[in-house]
């Protein structure tokens, strides 16, 4: 299981539309996604942006917390303002993401 590594993408988008307000949750029925499919959208004050899902897998979970505390999102993305959860099924998927201190070097090149 993976909290869907969707934190490293949120980041940095948290910082670029401010306060969340709101997150559009997908419904958990077991759906698939591909890389690269919208797995939420999550409305602040200034915009309104698609999550995307890093990696295909089976949709397990959705952080019901954050139908009333979006701002999870901003405090804590990596714990308690995770979006999804995926049960990865493409594992080699898993070898083309970032890790924590790539990104963050990778964000220093584009700010």
């Amino acid at each position: 299981m993976l909290h869907a590594g969707l934190y490293l993408q949120l980041i940095r988008a948290t910082k670029e539309l401010g306060d969340v307000v709101y997150v559009d949750l997908p419904q958990v029925d077991g759906q698939e996604m591909a890389a690269g499919d919208v797995a939420a959208s999550v409305e602040s004050v200034k915009a309104v942006a698609e999550v995307y899902s890093p990696i295909s897998g089976v949709l397990k979970a959705v952080n019901t917390y954050l139908e009333n505390s979006p701002g999870l999102v901003n405090l804590d993305p990596v714990a308690d303002g995770w979006i999804i959860e995926l049960e990865v099924t493409k594992p080699e998927e898993l070898d083309s993401l970032m890790d924590e201190a790539a990104y963050a070097k990778y964000l220093e090149t584009v700010e």
